[in-house]
Order: structure tokens, then sequence, then C-alpha cells
């Protein structure tokens, strides 16, 4: 295995757990240019795939005190996302 690490499938199932328990907070108006959001920087990016097999990235830029702004790369609006659930998906990826 040339010295690579084996995920292990149990972290790699409650990390997919944690990313389907993502709720939105709050849809906001995009009036800012991605700088002021911090997602020229993104702390975290997802890909999603639909069921046409369309992909989208969720990008996660600046954090507040109870919660993450984050957007889809190809869309123009904007959502907070509850912080406490990005955290815990972000531990749990350094962990794998």
């Amino acid at each position: 295995m040339n010295g690579e690490k084996k995920a292990n499938p149990t972290q790699i199932e409650a990390l997919i757990t944690d990313v389907r328990s993502l709720k939105v907070l709050d849809f906001i108006d995009k009036s800012k240019d991605d700088k002021e959001y911090s997602f020229n920087e993104p702390k975290l990016s997802v890909d999603v795939i639909n069921n046409k097999k369309e992909k989208s990235s969720l990008i996660f830029g600046k954090v507040t005190a109870n919660a993450y702004f984050a957007k889809f790369v190809n869309k123009s609006e904007v959502i907070t996302i509850e912080k406490f659930r990005v955290d815990n998906i972000l531990k749990k990826f350094k962990e794998l």
C-alpha cells in the first residue's frame, strides 16, 4: 500500500451522516463580494452529486459565533449553516 493509511469505514459513515445532517439557518441576500464572506479562501468544500449525476460544490467561508456562511459555487445565494455541525465535520475529517 506504499505507506498509505487505510480509511476506517465507520469514520467515513459518520462523516457522511454529519454532512447529510447540515441545516440551513438563514438565506442571505447576495449583496457583498465573495471576499466579504471569505469564499475566496474556503474553510471547507463539499462536493454534492444529485440523482441526475450533476455535481455541485458547497463552500464554507466566514464563521461567526453561531454559523458559517456558505454557498454553492455556481450560485449567488448565500446561506448560513450551524457552526457546531460544520466544526464537527472538520474535526472528523482531520481524524481520518
